[in-house]
C-alpha cells in the first residue's frame, strides 16, 4: 500500500492474501470516503463471481485454477459502517477460456496491483436505472 501523488493510490495485495477482506483493511485506513479502480493487474485463484444473466437471474460460480485479470471496473465505498466493496471483471484462463462477474471472494494468485483513484463526495453520485422494455414494431 503506497500513496503515489495526492488523488492516484496503488494497492498491493501479496500472493495467497483473501483480495475482499485486503481492500476493506485498506479502506478503512484511509480518510477518502469513495475510491475507484482505475486498473487491475494479476492474477486469481480460488474465488468466486456473481454472473447476471437473461431476466436479471443470479449465477454464482466458484473456480479453483488461476484466472488473469483482463478488465476491471468498480468503486469502494466507505462512509460508516462496514466498508462497501464492488469489483466486476473479466478473466482469462489458458485455453482461451473467460469468465466475468461481480467478484464476491478470492485469492492473489501471485502479487495483485489496483490503481485506485480518489473521487470527491460532491461528484459521486448514485443512481438507480430503471428497467426499460422496448418492442419490435
Amino acid at each position: 500500500m503506497s500513496p503515489v501523488g495526492d488523488k492516484a493510490i496503488i494497492l498491493r495485495i501479496a500472493d495467497n492474501q483473501d483480495v475482499i477482506p485486503e481492500i476493506k483493511k485498506f479502506i478503512t485506513s484511509q480518510s477518502e470516503k469513495y475510491l475507484q479502480i482505475t486498473n487491475m493487474v494479476g492474477r486469481l485463484r480460488e474465488f468466486e463471481i456473481m454472473i447476471t444473466g437473461r431476466q436479471s437471474n443470479s449465477t454464482k460460480k466458484f473456480f479453483r485454477e488461476s484466472h488473469k485479470i483482463i478488465n476491471s471496473s468498480g468503486m469502494f465505498e466507505n462512509t460508516g459502517g462496514e466498508p462497501e466493496v464492488k469489483i466486476h471483471m473479466s478473466l482469462s484462463k489458458d485455453g482461451f477460456s473467460s469468465s466475468g462477474g461481480r467478484l464476491l471472494s478470492g485469492k492473489a494468485s501471485g502479487e495483485l496491483i489496483i490503481g485506485l483513484k480518489s473521487v470527491e463526495e460532491n461528484k459521486a453520485v448514485k443512481q438507480t436505472y430503471s428497467a426499460l422494455s422496448v418492442r419490435a414494431s
